[in-house]
């Protein structure tokens, strides 16, 4: 049998929907904490749904990138059900804490649907995996962030940015390019995570750009106390 899977990290599937579409809490060593997760059947069908946990990490270009096991810190109940159309049912998710944690522990709680083969297609399934993402931060700890370099390679300007610290960070922010011919232009960053001890490279195409000399400033948000501003002057 064919089967195509769909992976989505948003809230919104092939027929239902899953509420909240992230989890992030500050938790204490040896706490147990739980959370209920909703999920609406908005199709006209039955569905069967599983849901499981992987874990993940993002690599520099920001892509996701999973390991295809479970996270040990997390219970959820149940974990198989039918949803009968336009009706809800409600998850529960545990997540116990270890005693000895010192960093933000992460994962993906991935809610599954298999509906049934449509008549003309007997032999295809279609899967809907929706990935709900849980951030379990110890409690004190604050976000960081650093610029460490930038530079221009080819047809494009490289900024690097690194989380040092112990918990998740997401970066919201403006690259705004000028040149002394008075040539202006913006590019936006919108809530890509950093990882803890993880980089990004965020890269802005040049090519085009005429021949002169320009500047090129990214400022960023982090969640943290203060933006970052990093500056690159190049000629083209």
């Amino acid at each position: 049998m064919n089967v195509l899977l769909f992976l989505s990290l948003i809230s919104q599937g092939f027929g239902f929907l899953v509420y909240p579409e992230k989890i992030e809490m500050d938790v204490a060593p040896g706490q147990t904490v739980t959370r209920v997760m909703k999920i609406d059947n908005i199709s006209n069908d039955t569905l069967f749904l599983k849901v499981h946990t992987e874990n993940f990490n993002i690599d520099s270009t920001g892509k996701t990138l999973f390991s295809k096991t479970a996270s040990p810190y997390t219970i959820i109940n149940p974990v198989e059900f039918s949803i009968l159309p336009q009706q809800e049912l409600k998850a529960r998710v545990t997540f116990r804490i270890p005693d000895t944690t010192a960093n933000e522990i992460w994962g993906m709680i991935i809610v599954t649907s298999l509906p049934k083969p449509h008549k003309y297609m007997k032999m295809v399934n279609i899967a809907t995996e929706i990935g709900i993402p849980f951030y379990l931060s110890p409690i004190g700890s604050h976000r960081e962030c650093e610029m460490d370099t930038s530079y221009v390679r080819r047809d494009s300007i490289y900024f690097i940015l690194s989380n040092p610290g112990i918990k998740h960070i997401r970066i919201n922010g403006t690259m705004t390019l000028t040149s002394s011919e008075g040539y202006k232009s913006t590019n936006r960053i919108n809530n890509s995570v950093i990882l803890p001890n993880g980089k990004r490279v965020f890269s802005f195409p040049v090519k085009a750009l005429k021949a002169g000399h320009y500047v090129a400033k990214l400022r960023i948000s982090y969640g943290g106390p203060f933006d970052i501003e990093g500056v690159k002057a190049f000629v083209k």
